[in-house]
């Protein structure tokens, strides 16, 4: 998170035009483009273990396994850091859009 404080803090000094970047939007375009793309990516992987995670339910539900209760625990808690990792970046970017004027965050 601090580089998204860094880059408001530019982006503030950018619009005052005191200590101007003319590069500034450039970077900040690509920055969003590299995110949105680990967003998606992060967002494909997350529903695979999601699904995975319910075959092994449905597996343990059917033969009553103690080896399928342990990996369906196992990946509920991977499937709960995924939804956490994934809010943080869906927040960023939409911090990210704010910074850049744009409404694709909205």
């Amino acid at each position: 998170m601090k580089s998204v404080k860094e880059l408001i803090r530019s982006h503030d000094a950018y619009i005052d035009a005191s200590r101007c970047d003319p590069g500034f939007p450039a970077r900040h375009a690509t920055r969003i483009a590299m995110l949105q793309h680990e967003r998606l990516a992060h967002l494909i992987t997350m529903f695979a273990v999601i699904i995975i995670d319910v075959l092994f339910l449905g597996l343990y539900l059917q033969h009553d396994s103690v080896l399928l209760c342990a990996v369906f625990g196992i990946l509920c808690a991977l499937s709960a850091f995924y939804v956490a990792h994934y809010y943080t970046l869906e927040n960023t970017l939409i911090r990210w859009y704010g910074v850049s004027g744009t409404d694709d965050g909205k």
